[in-house]
């Protein structure tokens, strides 16, 4: 496994995912395990975060401790479907300041289009970008490049997925080698279905239709 890939092995991790992954999981229970896996994830991805030795006095004298050495971290959900990870990143890191990326790619056409940018200063600090899947890479690339057109060193960088399928991380490390991948499995492949104009790419065994399972619904295309 390549230093820039983090696949959890965390039993709880996987416990999780299995029961995500389950066709009759309600969406109730969908969104509770999104947001628990989140949790998880947070503490894995945030595993080497470089910290200062402190004094801390307590109620019984002096002792050291450690605090987080960098600036307040920065937590980026990739609208929609990544903002069902940004509470348990939250959680996991309440100083974090949080903004937004909204890319939105065309079921028919394969375009995407950026709708939104809500970027933090690019100081030295943790950028955080969070999608639950990474099936051909195209809007994690795109998120990546996003960052790095805003001054984030690739260094800073950390993509979290709950999945990737193997061809859409090898094509994210190929591009982006500086940059981190830390999710809970690498999934088989890519489903194609259709051709041409109508192809839709799902991962294998995958976690479903994110969006749709998280709000309701599934968006075909932005209001004009």
């Amino acid at each position: 496994m390549p230093a820039s890939l983090l696949v959890s092995r965390h039993p709880l991790v996987a416990h999780k995912l299995t029961l995500l992954r389950g066709q009759a999981v309600s969406r109730i229970e969908y969104t509770q395990l999104m947001y628990e896996i989140s949790l998880l994830l947070a503490y894995e991805a945030t595993s080497n975060l470089p910290t200062n030795n402190v004094e801390v006095i307590t109620e019984r004298g002096i002792t050291s401790g450690a605090a987080l050495k960098s600036n307040e971290p920065a937590v980026i959900p990739v609208l929609r479907s990544g903002l069902i990870m940004a509470d348990g990143f939250r959680h996991a890191l309440p100083q974090a300041v949080i903004g937004h990326i909204g890319i939105h790619q065309s079921k028919q056409t394969r375009q995407m289009t950026e709708y939104m940018a809500s970027l933090p200063s690019p100081e030295d600090r943790l950028f955080i970008i969070l999608d639950p899947v990474i099936a051909t890479g195209d809007t994690a690339c795109r998120a990546i490049e996003i960052l790095l057109e805003h001054g984030v060193a690739a260094s800073n960088i950390i993509f979290v997925a709950f999945i990737a399928s193997e061809s859409g991380k090898n094509r994210v490390l190929s591009e982006h080698p500086e940059i981190r991948i830390c999710c809970a499995s690498i999934d088989a492949g890519i489903d194609n279905n259709g051709t041409g104009l109508n192809a839709s790419f799902q991962v294998v065994p995958g976690i479903g239709s994110v969006s749709k399972k998280i709000f309701g619904f599934q968006t075909e295309s932005l209001p004009s």
